[in-house]
């Protein structure tokens, strides 16, 4: 036997000591991430018990979740992986696999008894998840396997402000469309609509608005989504709200009006709509400013 020869069987041996020194557990990590499923089914079939014992912060079922094939969710699931287990963050492995957009794993997953509405343990569900990713396919899996567009988070978030927020505008139509009630919104003083007309998105407006989302605030002293509109000088979308019977003297907690945050932001073509309309400019807020 020459060196050469030689030092490939000890290569060799020295590889399959160590693999023999990993545990099951580790082999079925290792196999997931590899998209392995002969050798995952087979880990498996020899440790019946592997997958109630893989108590790890990130299960097998959460490897496969960002990095295997629908397949080895499939097999994993049947064999009794927990979907509901918990990554170290507190995301599940339905979480993950919306977070990474994998709507082909995601379909997989809720066919085999992930719960489309099971949220992270900081209250993000997966369509939040999908409504911040902008992606419209994921929010399609998720209706279809009985996903709630309309459960908010803990910060009071609902998916529809979130896709505003995020800039998401072509998924906040597809939740109008779906339909979502437009009038989600973060406790009592700040709703989809008031975003929308923000950043000037007439269409999502005009739908939300279609749509009976509230023109006035829900709670006193909040403001409207004129008040918004005309913060950001989007005339446009402040002439649609007024037509539509936006109270254009309705003051927030502090007295400020439409006309007021106007002025103040340097919007002359909106001040111009809202003196046109009849907002009064000797108007004082709790400072006793006016709007000049």
């Amino acid at each position: 036997m020459n060196r050469t020869t030689i030092l490939q069987t000890l290569a060799l041996a020295a590889l399959i000591s160590a693999c023999s020194m990993q545990s099951p557990i580790e082999r079925l990590h290792e196999a997931v991430r590899n998209d392995d499923v002969v050798e995952v089914k087979r880990i498996i079939s020899d440790h019946p018990e592997i997958l109630a014992s893989d108590t790890s912060e990130f299960t097998a079922l959460h490897i496969a979740a960002e990095q295997a094939s629908p397949e080895i969710v499939q097999v994993l699931m049947l064999k009794g992986a927990d979907h509901e287990a918990r990554s170290e963050n507190g995301s599940t492995p339905l979480l993950l696999a919306v977070y990474n957009g994998r709507p082909d794993v995601v379909k997989a997953m809720l066919q085999h008894g992930a719960d489309a509405n099971s949220p992270a343990d900081n209250g993000w569900t997966p369509f939040l998840t999908a409504a911040q990713q902008g992606d419209v396919k994921l929010a399609e899996v998720l209706l279809e396997f009985g996903g709630d567009p309309n459960i908010p988070g803990n910060e009071g978030f609902t998916p529809l402000i979130t896709a505003i927020k995020f800039k998401h505008y072509e998924f906040a139509k597809f939740l109008l469309d779906a339909p979502v009630p437009p009038e989600g919104h973060i406790g009592d003083y700040e709703t989809p609509l008031m975003y929308a007309a923000a950043d000037g998105q007439m269409d999502l407006v005009t739908r939300m608005v279609e749509h009976g989302a509230p023109l006035e605030p829900i709670a006193p002293g909040a403001q409207n989504a004129l008040m918004w509109a005309a913060s950001q000088g989007q005339t446009e979308v402040s002439r649609y709200l007024l037509d539509a019977g936006t109270d254009i003297h309705l003051a927030d907690g502090k007295g400020n009006t439409a006309l007021m945050f106007a002025a103040h932001g340097g919007h002359p073509e909106s001040v111009k709509l809202l003196l046109e309309r009849g907002a009064d400019p000797m108007a004082t807020n709790a400072e006793g400013k006016t709007a000049r």
